[in-house]
């Protein structure tokens, strides 16, 4: 299984609260993918159901990015979508995750499409590339996050206690756009915590503003 601290800044991680029991599941998509292009000879490829329901739900929860969707869309080739074998049955199937293709799956509903390939995968091929030390969400949490289901390793330094790395609810094109400038804080990454805008910020961590301003002191 994976570490969150070996993840730089910028990865790009898959992530999945269920609604029933608010566990979470982080899974670096990136590398299952390679892993599975890798292996392709040995898996086997299925046509899988476009239900429209699932693909309107997609874009109602935030879980996608329509100007994402247009960049996919002008792509030569997709790859199959990736479903991850949960371990249980409903009415005698298994449940599975959609670990990576939300934008590919929304697409196939938006051309007509009634199915689209994908690779089912055994719990035991997917779960080795899941991500352990990441802090828990909540779904309100993940589904603010615009375009992306998952978070987003952002590393700052701090004047006060060096480096660290955070994992967030933000978007590559977010925080090219704060970059740029012309933008206040607030109003680049509107689902973060004040504490976490700051950190984009100046670097600052929960714990350095603890110290300097010590909570029985405020």
């Amino acid at each position: 299984m994976l570490q969150a601290k070996d993840y730089p800044t910028g990865s790009a991680i898959y992530s999945f609260v269920d609604a029933e029991t608010g566990e979470n599941t982080h899974v670096d998509s990136e590398k299952l993918r390679q892993w599975c292009a890798a292996n392709k000879a040995s898996l086997e490829i299925l046509l899988t159901p476009v239900d429209p329901q699932v693909a309107l739900g997609f874009l109602e929860g935030n879980v996608i990015d329509l100007a994402h969707v247009a960049r996919v869309q002008k792509m030569p080739k997709l790859d199959p979508i990736i479903y991850g074998k949960v371990g249980t049955l409903t009415n005698g199937h298994p449940d599975v995750l959609l670990i990576d293709g939300h934008h590919r799956f929304f697409l196939a509903y938006a051309e007509g499409e009634p199915f689209i390939p994908a690779y089912i995968l055994e719990p035991a091929q997917w779960q080795e590339f899941k991500i352990e030390g990441l802090p828990n969400m909540t779904e309100e949490q993940l589904r603010a996050k615009p375009g992306k289901a998952g978070l987003m390793a952002v590393t700052r330094t701090s004047p006060m206690s060096g480096e660290h790395t955070l994992y967030l609810n933000v978007t590559q094109e977010q925080l090219d756009a704060y970059a740029r400038g012309g933008i206040l804080l607030q109003h680049a990454f509107p689902q973060l915590t004040p504490p976490e805008r700051e950190f984009i910020k100046t670097g600052y961590t929960q714990e350095d503003w603890d110290k300097l301003f010590p909570p029985e002191d405020r």
